[in-house]
């Protein structure tokens, strides 16, 4: 069974949204350079499930994108999946669109995205469990 992994977040800037959960008492580790997906990501420890927030590097990154439609907020929801391979392929046979697959993310873990319509308006993120431990 997929368990949550962590929750997107999608801020204009980086520091000045950590101080909100520095203030609230999270640990935060630091932040990250992600030059290859064209983000700098910080995560926030919450005890249970980890918080990813990511602000962009380029206004015409994805990211940067979901900000000047969406505003800030909740980007993506990422379950950890045992055999993503087997994952990706019954979802697609399921009549379920895969983007941005195989594709690597933090960790080198291996990664791939359902896309929001047809998973209810979500973006879903799957990692592979064999690949991030």
């Amino acid at each position: 069974m997929p368990k949550i992994n962590h929750v997107g977040i999608a801020v204009k800037n980086l520091e000045k949204a950590l101080v909100v959960y520095r203030d609230m008492g999270f640990d935060i580790l630091p932040a990250e350079l992600l030059e290859n997906h064209g983000l700098k990501v910080a995560n926030i420890s919450t005890g249970g499930v980890t918080l990813e927030l990511m602000e962009s590097l380029d206004s015409s990154g994805p990211v940067a994108k979901f900000i000047a439609n969406n505003g800030e907020g909740v980007h993506h929801l990422a379950f950890s999946v045992k055999n993503l391979d087997k994952t990706v392929k019954k979802l697609q046979q399921q009549g379920y669109s895969i983007i941005d697959y195989p594709h690597y993310g933090l960790n080198g873990s291996k990664i791939a995205f359902m896309h929001p319509k047809s998973a209810g308006g979500v973006l879903i993120e799957l990692i592979d469990i064999q690949e991030n431990v």
